[in-house]
């Protein structure tokens, strides 16, 4: 049987950037950003995570740069897309450039994709996957604590509803694996 789906990037990051308030209130500050990179290699998949935090002081030109050293070369970029801005309103275009309309400028050989999905969708992969996402009305300090997770998920999401039978087991499994080592590493309290 031939099929059309195409196989997993070699290179794949997926990002969470958190906001404070939404991009569309020019007092948000980014206050957490999640970067989850999979390298698929001739000796498998290789995991790597990254979560900073930062308080409203922090400068949003200084953290959009952490991003694009934290993000390989040439690596498929997925993320979800920015707030809404409706075109139509008055002054619409005051907001700017938003964070991946600037990750973009600054990496042009990255390869991103803006994946909208239901919020819905993503709580039904995080069960699935046994990750805990920070619901509708969460507070902000949980939002951030989730990041990582939330990351790991659209990874998940966009694997299995994009690549191959064999990429979605493989990957999937050895994301696991990954993920109980990683889990292991932690100092338990």
């Amino acid at each position: 049987m031939i099929t059309n789906t195409p196989k997993h990037p070699r290179v794949l990051s997926s990002l969470r950037i958190l906001r404070d308030r939404p991009f569309t209130d020019h007092t948000s500050a980014i206050r957490s950003v999640a970067i989850l990179n999979i390298e698929c290699t001739s000796d498998g998949p290789r995991f790597g995570q990254a979560h900073a935090i930062f308080d409203r002081t922090e400068s949003r030109a200084d953290i959009l740069r952490g991003i694009v050293e934290r993000v390989p070369a040439g690596a498929t970029l997925i993320t979800r897309p920015p707030d809404r801005i409706d075109p139509s309103e008055p002054n619409a275009d005051h907001f700017g450039p938003s964070d991946i309309q600037l990750i973009k400028a600054a990496r042009q050989d990255l390869d991103i994709n803006l994946i909208d999905c239901l919020d819905e969708d993503l709580l039904q992969v995080a069960a699935a996957f046994a990750l805990g996402l920070a619901g509708p009305g969460s507070s902000l300090a949980a939002q951030i604590r989730c990041a990582p997770a939330e990351a790991q998920v659209l990874w998940l999401a966009f694997l299995w509803t994009q690549f191959e039978q064999a990429d979605r087991s493989s990957l999937s499994s050895a994301f696991e694996a990954w993920r109980a080592i990683e889990l292991a590493r932690q100092p338990h309290a």
